[in-house]
């Protein structure tokens, strides 16, 4: 394995003014698929929910599809909103993406622990 690691980066972020979502999705494959052929050893997905410009809220489906279109490089999926899923539906996800990934997936977790007082602080 070379010393040198470099990372694919994906948001996934489609503004209104710019690539229709679909041919932006369709690029990210290609481009990912191409990233591993040249030996790009890692690309990186991150979850985000709520964005008016659809940063990435569904980094498994997309996993998948890098999963497939690629062999060799590492998957990172990254900061999935722990509280925002089932916990056994997330597990089940994780696996199978995993699973598709031929074990190259590494899955980063975050839990965010919100506490309401009384006086709303």
């Amino acid at each position: 394995m070379s010393a040198i690691r470099i990372a694919a980066m994906f948001d996934m972020r489609a503004r209104e003014f710019g690539t229709p979502r679909r041919d932006l999705y369709a690029a990210a494959l290609d481009m990912a698929a191409y990233a591993d052929q040249i030996g790009v050893t890692r690309v990186n997905l991150m979850e985000h929910h709520g964005s008016d410009d659809s940063y990435l809220p569904t980094p498994f489906a997309v996993g998948g599809g890098v999963a497939v279109r690629t062999k060799s490089c590492r998957i990172t999926s990254g900061a999935v909103v722990l509280p925002l899923y089932d916990p056994v539906k997330v597990a089940e996800q994780i696996a199978g993406l995993d699973i598709t990934a031929g074990d190259r997936l590494d899955q980063g977790i975050d839990i965010i622990l919100c506490t309401l007082r009384g006086d709303g602080k």
